[in-house]
């Protein structure tokens, strides 16, 4: 995983922390935990967009059921964060404090940064296909 691509992960945890509302409770975060919330979110969020697609695919016009996904999503990565006992606030902050922190951890745990990899290139193909019909 290359600085640019853990940059556009932090972008899209942002957004979606953003998305989804606050959160209570608030243990102390690792780099592990941190990774670990990171790369469930984006799971939901990759399931999500392929969501998306099938429903788009079948009702291309059916924009408040595109809506009802995209909230679904939102509602289910905040019950990640509740999971996991951390605000979203929490968890940006400590990912921007500790970004050097995380990159070290994904370094020593190649197993890691290889599922930001395959979620990125899942959600690249996703993205391209629901551009495509949308053309």
């Amino acid at each position: 995983m290359n600085l640019v691509t853990f940059k556009r992960t932090i972008c899209l945890a942002l957004l979606t922390a953003f998305m989804s509302g606050r959160i209570i409770a608030a243990p102390p975060l690792t780099p592990e935990s941190y990774v670990t919330i990171d790369l469930s979110a984006q799971a939901v969020t990759v399931e999500g967009i392929y969501q998306r697609l099938v429903r788009l695919q079948k009702s291309p016009y059916d924009d408040e059921d595109q809506l009802r996904v995209g909230q679904l999503v939102q509602s289910e990565v905040g019950l990640i964060f509740q999971e996991y006992g951390v605000t979203q606030t929490e968890f940006l902050k400590y990912g921007a404090q500790h970004e050097s922190e995380i990159n070290q951890w994904l370094q020593e745990n190649p197993s890691a940064a290889r599922e930001y990899d395959a979620l990125e290139q899942r959600r690249t193909s996703l993205s391209t296909q629901i551009r495509a019909i949308k053309e």
